[in-house]
């Protein structure tokens, strides 16, 4: 039996940063939160813009058998009522998505609802971040003076509790696993 050839680091790719200067902050803010979870091996956070353009780049990476390993991360964009991600993107408005072949349920995490719930992890401490839907999310973020223009969730992000977000997220604290494996 033929062995497979082994991985050598891994992709990430992420849904936001639609421009240059807002992907070197957002790989920047990623670097700094993770910093802890990564291995020696460190993987390449790509941001790639919209969700429909991360999908895709993930897809392409698949169907070139590339030797890194590849993961899919974005906003789930409501709350996930479905019974795995990929169900979930795949009866979701606006993506309908069919899982890749050969990929797994961990091949895709979710951000929460929305990535900036990182931001707000100790301002609803009754629900688990992935309960609170995103109106809710902003809302909070508009009293601090948050806006979505530029690069303001990802300097947040940049500075989130990576200890309160593994108590209050079972995605994220899935999402720090699954880094941790492809980092190793």
């Amino acid at each position: 039996m033929v062995k497979p050839p082994a991985l050598r680091g891994a992709r990430i790719y992420v849904e936001g940063a639609e421009r240059e200067d807002l992907r070197r902050v957002a790989r920047e803010a990623f670097s700094k939160l993770f910093a802890s979870t990564l291995g020696h091996r460190k993987p390449s956070f790509i941001f790639c813009g919209s969700r429909l353009e991360a999908f895709n780049q993930f897809k392409d990476h698949l169907e070139l058998r590339r030797e890194e390993a590849a993961l899919l991360v974005v906003d789930a964009e409501e709350v996930v009522n479905a019974s795995t991600r990929w169900e979930h993107v795949r009866k979701r408005k606006g993506d309908g998505w069919t899982k890749p072949k050969g990929t797994t349920e961990a091949d895709l995490r979710f951000m929460s609802v929305v990535m900036e719930s990182w931001c707000i992890a100790d301002s609803f401490l009754a629900r688990p971040l992935e309960r609170i839907p995103k109106d809710e999310v902003f809302a909070t973020l508009k009293k601090s003076g948050w806006t979505k223009e530029g690069a303001n969730s990802f300097l947040l992000v940049a500075k989130a509790d990576m200890q309160a977000l593994v108590k209050r997220s079972p995605e994220f604290k899935a999402l720090c696993e699954r880094l941790r494996e492809l980092s190793s």
